[in-house]
């Protein structure tokens, strides 16, 4: 129970819940345009050189002779740097440059491998960035939450890992997807997204799949990465405070109330809602993407395992005494994961139905930087018994199931089939609704001095 919060009506937080989600979406928002122009800026380094330029053709016109090869490499090398050049600077810098050329100016494939070095250095760093607007994100969504007003501390926490989860899973899982997607050539042209890639195609698990994995890597050894931070920044602040007697039996202090020497000189507070947050996001990204990346599922439990691993140290020697909660938060994660094959199998059915994958059936690429039209669509009815069916059967079915059961639970309590217990809930949790009784904060101080006491402290 948040004492302090039990004055605060239902409008006001209803009114802060709307300002947070605004301020929220806005930075959302403000990461989408940011990371939609830094791809787009990759992709222009990465159109100099597509990856379906077939080298093995090109090097078979000059029969080993690489002095007749280099000839040719130079005179393409300036239409390749304008975007239309014919792949033979390019499969000759393949062919017979290393990366120390990007060291080089004067060598003739320095642009080449320096582009090279120059996107993959790039799409490391987005991974990275991702993990660490994710910790960003977490950060805030706690500051604003807290301010909400609600009048339970389990309420707090679970909204928390709500938002949380929900920010980083649209940063980590959607905001790759989507800012590369093309949907000009398909029923969603509606949609205002003009990326480089309007299907699954080995250029885009070569970029895309690539960042969704590497930034999955990061994330599943950042818990290792918390505790020394955290670490650090108390020491940190401890040092600055006893001017560097903080390790001595009786450190000189800076403040002027013993609680705030406590806040400063205890441990850290329990975050069950980011370690929450963290699991599930682990676990929906990898079942969103999981059909196309299938090592996405070992990566997601070996960072399942280090935050389990992680957070038994922290708790044994680091973390305070975690406050009593009740099952709220663990039922409010649940009922989140349920909702995780939903993702795998909408994105899967799209997956599956690649018409150049699992059909043969390519579509013509004129020009390097031309979008592909992909032929795919929601339904393929001339392809027989296909993924279609199995997919049409069992979508409605795991909708639904939840709500069907309910429906013939109450229907076998209706005909007394069975007895209702009333300690349970329909989906046979414990339901006990404990009243205490207990007044409101201002009820519960005593006598006009101690509520004098409460105004000077936290208004003076």
């Amino acid at each position: 129970m948040i004492w302090e919060n039990q004055e605060v009506e239902h409008e006001e937080i209803l009114r802060r819940q709307f300002y947070t989600f605004v301020i929220i979406t806005g930075y959302l928002g403000l990461i989408l345009i940011g990371f939609m122009v830094a791809l787009q800026f990759m992709e222009k380094s990465q159109q100099k050189y597509p990856s379906m330029t077939q080298c093995d053709l090109v090097s078979l016109n000059f029969e080993d002779n690489q002095s007749e090869f280099e000839k040719f490499a130079r005179l393409d090398q300036m239409p390749t740097m304008n975007y239309h050049g014919h792949g033979v600077y390019q499969c000759y810098c393949k062919q017979y440059s290393t990366v120390d050329a990007a060291q080089d100016e004067s060598d003739l494939c320095y642009r080449y491998q320096y582009d090279l070095l120059f996107g993959e250095t790039f799409s490391k760093l987005v991974s990275a960035a991702i993990a660490g607007l994710n910790f960003g994100i977490a950060m805030a969504n706690k500051f604003l939450i807290e301010r909400i007003g609600y009048h339970q501390n389990s309420q707090v926490i679970g909204y928390v890992m709500q938002f949380v989860f929900n920010a980083q899973y649209v940063n980590t899982g959607i905001l790759l997807l989507f800012t590369n997607a093309n949907f000009e050539t398909g029923i969603l042209s509606f949609l205002p997204f003009k990326g480089q890639f309007s299907d699954f195609s080995s250029v885009w698990y070569l970029t895309i799949g690539r960042s969704i994995v590497y930034t999955m890597i990061f994330a599943s050894v950042m818990p290792f990465v918390r505790f020394p931070w955290h670490y650090f920044v108390k020491t940190l602040f401890r040092t600055i405070d006893s001017k560097g007697t903080c390790r001595k039996r009786i450190p000189k202090t800076k403040k002027v109330t013993i609680q705030q020497f406590v806040n400063l000189y205890s441990s850290k507070d329990v975050e069950l809602h980011f370690r929450y947050s963290s699991i599930m996001n682990f676990v929906f990204v990898a079942f969103t993407h999981g059909l196309a990346l299938p090592i996405l599922f070992p990566i997601a439990a070996f960072g399942i395992f280090n935050q389990w691993l992680a957070e038994k140290l922290l708790f044994a020697y680091f973390y305070k005494q975690p406050p009593l909660l009740d099952n709220q938060l663990n039922d409010r994660s649940l009922k989140i994961l349920q909702k995780a094959p939903l993702a795998m199998m909408l994105l899967g059915y799209w997956q599956l139905g690649n018409r150049q994958m699992f059909f043969n059936e390519p579509s013509e690429l004129v020009n390097a930087k031309d979008i592909v039209d992909s032929k795919h669509n929601f339904f393929h009815w001339d392809d027989g018994l296909s993924h279609i069916y199995i997919f049409l059967l069992v979508l409605p079915a795991f909708i639904f199931f939840k709500g069907a059961v309910h429906k013939l639970q109450q229907l076998m309590f209706k005909v007394k089939m069975f007895e209702p217990n009333k300690q349970f809930d329909q989906d046979w949790n414990l339901s006990i609704n404990i009243d205490e009784d207990i007044g409101k904060y201002w009820e519960c101080i005593p006598g006009m001095k101690q509520k004098r006491w409460f105004a000077q402290v936290t208004h003076l």
